[in-house]
Formats: C-alpha cells, structure tokens, sequence
C-alpha cells in the first residue's frame, strides 16, 4: 500500500475536497493518506503557503489544489 502525503491547513475547503475525494479512491487503489498541516513547519508554509492543498507521492507533486485523478493513477504506477 502506498502512503501520499496531502499538505494542507485546518479550516481549507480545497483541503477537505481533496481529502474527501481521495478516500473514494483509496480502496481502489490501495494508498493510504498522512495529513500534515503546513502551519505547522514554518518552511512548509512558506513554499505551499498559497498552494494548498498539495498531494504528495513519494516526495514528489501529484498536484493541487484540486484532485488530478489520473495524475494520481500515474503516480501510484511509478511508485
């Protein structure tokens, strides 16, 4: 099971789409999620301050913002 990493802050509404719509698909296609908020790290904050929520596989962007379903489908292949 792949774990993605969704940067995001408390109280975003694209951060709880993202979050929503990611566990439609998490059974499917067997990732799990970890929530890091970026208030949380002052260097988090300052490179995704505007760009939340972010999703992450393996250290690298899925996207933003909003789900790419198949960017996440191609991410999860190459992971």
């Amino acid at each position: 099971m792949t774990e993605l990493t969704l940067l995001n802050r408390y109280a975003c509404h694209l951060c709880e789409d993202m979050l929503l719509s990611l566990q439609d698909y998490a059974t499917e296609l067997h990732f799990k999620v970890t929530l890091v908020d970026i208030d949380d790290n002052p260097e988090l904050r300052r490179v995704y301050n505007e760009a939340v929520p972010v999703l992450m596989c393996n250290g690298r962007e899925v996207c933003r913002h909003f789900l790419d379903l198949q960017a996440l489908r191609e991410a999860l292949a190459a992971a």
